[in-house]
């Protein structure tokens, strides 16, 4: 009869460690491909961001990440960063612009 009890415990701990995604009411998520899209960076970066647990909230349903549509603080550090390389960019090209003048002449 122990056996019993024991295996029913291991199934009990079985299940509850291999939900797929835990059930949590009021907040919507967004795929990978769509949070890539508002971060201005590849899916392929933020699902390793997902795996190494760097973007608050997201959950892994299947094979699938989900990542809550909030506005976290990665997010927005992520946004803001874009923000100044694109910034950064544009320096760059004017100053390239400006030389290949100058080469022209």
């Amino acid at each position: 009869m122990n056996t019993a009890v024991d295996l029913n415990e291991f199934i009990r701990d079985y299940k509850s460690r291999n939900r797929k995604s835990p059930q949590i009411e009021d907040v919507q998520y967004i795929s990978v491909n769509e949070y890539a899209e508002r971060t201005k960076r590849s899916p392929v970066t933020i699902r390793a961001m997902c795996k190494r647990g760097e973007i608050e909230g997201a959950i892994k349903d299947g094979a699938l990440w989900r990542i809550p549509i909030k506005e976290s603080t990665e997010t927005i550090k992520l946004k803001e960063e874009n923000l100044k390389l694109a910034r950064e960019n544009a320096a760059l090209r004017d100053r390239l612009g400006c030389v290949k003048a100058l080469l022209e002449m």
